[in-house]
């Protein structure tokens, strides 16, 4: 049974029209690819699959039941975190703090006494992507790459099963893309389901070889899966 299911997802626009028929599904230790030109509707689907828009049509399905509450607070509840291009940590606040924000789902406010209690737990959800981050460092002060890694260790700290990741390369070095690629990879095997969007086809065969399945999704409609095979309905 797949940990998401999306069928036939669509959301109108006055200025710009629908984006029409959308479907999706992810089982868990699976990666799919979300590709498309500007205006496809990839960043409509992020945000209705966050909670941030509620579709005209169609039905969307976590882990077998079907979400009829469209909030970002339920969204992160049932597991599914978006990782966007620009990180959104708050600077001012600790590498702790800024995770004990997304797994407390506390305010800045009590960030700082929660951090005082939860940093063995930073520090472990910080190894668990991987990253040599020092829990007390200003967030201000991490390179866009590490801010990244901070937002998926405070995802998987607060137990996220379906990670989408957007736009994640856009500001990264060639080096800073392999590793990238290397922890997505990691994060499959050990079963997290992941979305990958990006409008960067050269990418699709590196997704492939971390992941499964490469879905391409122009202007909203399914075409075929990255195995040639027409998708499951």
């Amino acid at each position: 049974m797949p940990v998401l299911a999306v069928s036939h997802v669509s959301r109108s626009f006055r200025a710009s029209g629908r984006s029409a028929d959308a479907s999706l599904d992810v089982r868990a230790g699976e990666i799919h690819a979300l590709v498309g030109e500007n205006g496809a509707g990839k960043s409509t689907l992020v945000r209705i699959l966050t909670g941030a828009l509620e579709p005209d049509g169609g039905t969307v399905e976590f882990d077998g039941h079907r979400i009829t509450t469209y909030a970002p607070l339920e969204a992160r509840r049932l597991g599914l975190v978006a990782i966007h291009q620009h990180p959104a940590l708050f600077p001012d606040l600790s590498v702790a703090e800024n995770l004990a924000i997304g797994v407390e789902n506390a305010a800045p406010v009590v960030a700082r006494r929660l951090a005082r209690t939860t940093t063995t737990g930073a520090g472990t959800c910080s190894t668990s992507v991987g990253a040599r981050i020092d829990v007390d460092r200003e967030a201000a002060s991490l390179s866009l790459p590490e801010q990244q890694l901070v937002e998926i260790a405070r995802a998987l700290g607060a137990n996220a099963r379906l990670l989408i990741l957007d736009e994640p390369t856009a500001s990264l070095t060639p080096q800073e893309v392999d590793r990238l690629f290397a922890l997505l990879g990691d994060l499959r095997r050990k079963g997290s389901g992941l979305i990958y969007i990006s409008h960067r086809l050269d990418e699709l065969p590196r997704a492939g070889r971390s992941g499964d399945g490469a879905p391409r999704r122009p202007h909203g409609r399914h075409a075929r899966d990255g195995r040639g095979r027409p998708r499951r309905s």
